[in-house]
């Protein structure tokens, strides 16, 4: 009887503290990346804009994306992470292009799509019903 109820008990906890490690990792994948996002932005946005350093930005977003991609993929639908990196690949080729408008709305949608993924990781009980 009492071995039954410490076995129940111990697999609740190990999926619960299993789900605080992706919830944690997903909310720090999605804070990083939002951040050089946001910094690759405000490059776009500004009256002169230097190539070379949002070719590096982009850069280093796909260097942490690739990082990150390997570690989500294990327990997020690839299908969410697959939205991201085509936006992400529409920055780079708008970068590419020297369209730097259109560059702004693939950053944007970017960014949505990681904050509807961490919100969509998120334990919450509106998440379960």
């Amino acid at each position: 009887m009492y071995k039954g109820i410490f076995i129940i008990l111990a697999i609740i906890i190990v999926v619960f503290c299993l789900n605080y490690i992706t919830n944690k990792y997903t909310d720090d994948s999605v804070i990083i990346l939002e951040g050089k996002l946001h910094q690759m932005k405000f490059d776009f946005l500004e009256k002169y804009i230097n190539e070379e350093k949002i070719k590096k930005d982009i850069d280093d977003v796909f260097k942490e994306w690739y990082k990150r991609y390997n570690v989500l993929t294990y327990y997020i639908e690839h299908d969410e992470l697959e939205k991201v990196e085509n936006d992400l690949t529409m920055v780079k080729s708008c970068i590419d292009a020297k369209n730097f408008e259109d560059g702004v709305e693939h950053i944007d949608t970017s960014i949505f799509l990681m904050k509807h993924i961490k919100a969509k990781e998120t334990f919450d009980f509106k998440n379960i019903f």
